[in-house]
């Protein structure tokens, strides 16, 4: 449905690390955000010794989630054999939360451009927003922290309950109610989003690279 998306912004690298982020391979996903399209680890640890796995994780537009993309392991030993034995050990899921467990965000309403941790989450001046209840403001706040975990394949309605420290109940409800004002980010208002993320790249690059360095 939102194969149209498949123009990315893309440079070289695509995922961003904690100490000195480059902007590289956004794409919009929706409620103002803007994501890293492509995420690539590596890891030797979930691996019999003398092995390892290179994984790639992308964004999928139509599934509106993180999802594997491909998968290689590989013998870091002159003897290292990859067998039916190697292969039963790989904790899939496990890697697609790995990749996704350090992924920082771009919000497009940011002047500053400044990335947030996205599995944490928390909102500012909670108590604003319990106070007012389930009023405009507080559903759109809902409908991000919302996308924020289906994009990592997190539980949503949880992740909503932490996130404003509420009860469970209370973000079933809250996010009922946005689903039924129909507030959940359209094919329109991705797009329209992209459109904006491109026009951001100058200021996005500048803001982490100044003056070109």
């Amino acid at each position: 449905m939102l194969g149209v998306l498949g123009y990315l912004v893309k440079w070289h690298y695509a995922w961003f690390m904690e100490s000195k982020i480059p902007p590289v391979g956004l794409i919009a996903v929706g409620c103002g955000l803007a994501f890293p399209a492509e995420i690539n680890i590596t890891n030797t640890t979930d691996l019999p010794e003398g092995f390892e796995v290179n994984v790639n994780v992308r964004y999928s537009p139509e599934q509106a989630r993180y999802v594997l993309h491909s998968l290689a392991i590989t013998g870091t030993g002159p003897m290292s054999e990859v067998n039916g034995t190697v292969l039963r050990t790989l904790p899939v899921h496990r890697y697609l939360q790995e990749a996704t467990s350090n992924l920082y965000f771009w919000n497009l309403d940011d002047e500053l451009f400044s990335s947030k941790p996205a599995e944490h989450v928390l909102v500012e001046n909670a108590e604003y927003f319990i106070k007012q209840g389930p009023s405009p403001e507080t559903l759109a706040v809902v409908v991000q922290i919302y996308r924020i975990a289906e994009i990592l394949n997190l539980k949503t309605a949880l992740h909503v309950q932490k996130s404003f420290g509420i009860p469970y109940a209370t973000a079933g409800s809250w996010i009922a109610r946005a689903k039924a004002q129909r507030l959940f980010p359209s094919e329109e208002s991705i797009m329209a989003d992209q459109e904006r993320l491109i026009e951001q790249i100058p200021k996005i690059v500048e803001a982490f690279n100044p003056g070109g360095k």
